[in-house]
């Protein structure tokens, strides 16, 4: 959702190490290696597939699984071997950190991440050996065994004898859910709780159609295109109520508690099937909390498209775990592809904890993380049309992002964010880029949908 800030978070320390890391030395890399290889089937576009279990069946001949697919394998079970970087080379490439970056050191040490630095940065060592940018090393090196070791084969991949099972089946559940008929639901046919928890909980994200009224969605639309026109919330500047530090000229405006968002804890009342789903899919033995209303704004021609991102925290170790946040995009207007409708990367909640398995690690940066992922041309989905009065629910945790909006018309989506607990709410928007106007408001949402929604619902 945002640059610096994803979802009312800022960034953990790792997540701008990782910044830092891949943006500047991985990403790089791996930019110069598509563009040498764009010829030999590992660049953009270039595997024609007519879905995923194609392409399964593809990828189960090594031989056709990318080249830059393999070297992550490659690099990541390299750089978790402990005898090819052991506790000494570990411990001398964090004192390296702690001369030549300090505060970079103190933030990720404070996080317990410093071993998830070493790796990350051993892995962008080993793809830039691969690619054949490092002509020489000193042995000394924290990393010497694994970059020699790339270097020695050239950055070749036969090491990889098979699609890693993991791999696997992640392309099986992305494939099951970028079929939109496994994720959409009809509200108007009645479908049970459990029937969408399952789809929500398997994929990640969930759409129902006909889900919220479509004469309240009209006169929310109306309501907010009133507040850009006169520039005032009552007598307040509407400029207290936004918050500019979106993505490429988005930007987000907490909603007021007035009319016509007041009707939302109706809609979303103790017996609708909304917030029973709400409830039922957030974390047990907690008491669902409201975290914040707003509606986010991508003006017409101007919007470009964000990058991949979790809402929670942009890391590839997310501080969130899955069913701790859920957002709920209510479509307040018809939106069609040229106005830059979400696109998803459908199971990437499962994926959260760099550093435990190379594989996972692997998967992440390749499908969501590099400078080419491959979730926007193999695993994405996206509707065409998105009906005026449907509702998005996805787990903080799915990766997804916003497209471009290329149409002449403005693409507004009403956004209502729900944690587990108190404490996972995004008290960092709260407390650092909301004002004392915008509190207000967003403290009377919160009271309003605990006392009048989820206290009636028990946990």
């Amino acid at each position: 959702k945002t640059s610096d800030r994803i979802g009312g978070k800022k960034k953990s320390p790792l997540s701008m190490i990782f910044g830092v890391l891949f943006a500047v030395g991985a990403a790089a890399a791996l930019l110069m290696f598509f563009q040498k290889n764009r010829g030999s089937g590992s660049g953009r576009r270039q595997v024609v597939v007519k879905d995923l279990q194609e392409l399964r069946r593809l990828w189960s001949d090594p031989g056709k699984i990318p080249e830059t697919l393999k070297t992550k394998l490659l690099c990541y079970q390299y750089c978790s071997d402990g005898e090819m970087v052991n506790e000494e080379q570990s411990e001398a490439f964090k004192k390296s950190v702690s001369k030549e970056n300090p505060q970079m050191y103190m933030e990720a040490a404070a996080a317990d991440e410093l071993d998830q630095l070493v790796l990350a940065q051993c892995a962008a060592f080993c793809e830039m050996a691969a690619d054949g940018r490092l002509p020489g090393v000193s042995m000394r090196h924290p990393f010497a065994n694994v970059i020699m070791k790339q270097m020695q084969f050239n950055g070749s991949t036969a090491e990889v004898k098979e699609l890693p099972s993991e791999i696997d089946e992640y392309l099986e559940c992305a494939a099951e859910c970028t079929n939109i008929t496994r994720l959409t639901f009809d509200m108007k046919e009645d479908p049970t709780e459990d029937q969408i928890l399952d789809t929500l909980e398997r994929c990640g994200l969930v759409q129902l159609v006909n889900a919220f009224p479509k004469d309240v969605a009209k006169q929310i639309s109306e309501a907010l295109d009133k507040y850009e026109k006169i520039g005032k919330v009552g007598n307040v500047p509407v400029k207290y109520f936004r918050n500019d530090n979106l993505y490429n000229k988005r930007y987000e405006m907490w909603l007021p508690h007035e009319e016509p968002f007041l009707r939302l804890s109706k809609i979303v009342g103790p017996e609708s099937k909304l917030a029973k789903v709400i409830n039922g899919y957030l974390l047990e033995g907690e008491t669902t909390q409201m975290d914040y209303a707003s509606a986010i704004f991508a003006p017409a021609l101007s919007t470009g498209a964000q990058p991949l991102h979790r809402d929670t925290v942009d890391s590839l170790r997310s501080e969130r775990g899955t069913r701790e946040t859920l957002n709920m995009q209510v479509a307040i207007m018809d939106v069609d592809q040229s106005m830059g409708p979400t696109v998803f990367c459908p199971c990437s909640q499962l994926y959260l904890n760099f550093g435990e398995n190379p594989a996972h690690d692997a998967l992440e940066e390749f499908f969501w993380r590099s400078a080419d992922p491959k979730c926007l041309d193999l695993t994405q989905f996206t509707r065409a049309f998105t009906p005026t009065g449907a509702v998005t629910l996805y787990d903080g945790v799915t990766v997804h992002a916003g497209t471009a909006n290329e149409s002449p018309r403005n693409r507004t989506v009403m956004n209502l964010s729900f944690a587990a607990s108190d404490s996972m709410r995004s008290n960092d928007a709260y407390d650092k880029l909301m004002s004392s106007y915008a509190k207000k408001h967003v403290d009377a949402f919160r009271l309003e949908f605990g006392d009048q929604v989820f206290a009636k619902m028990g946990s």
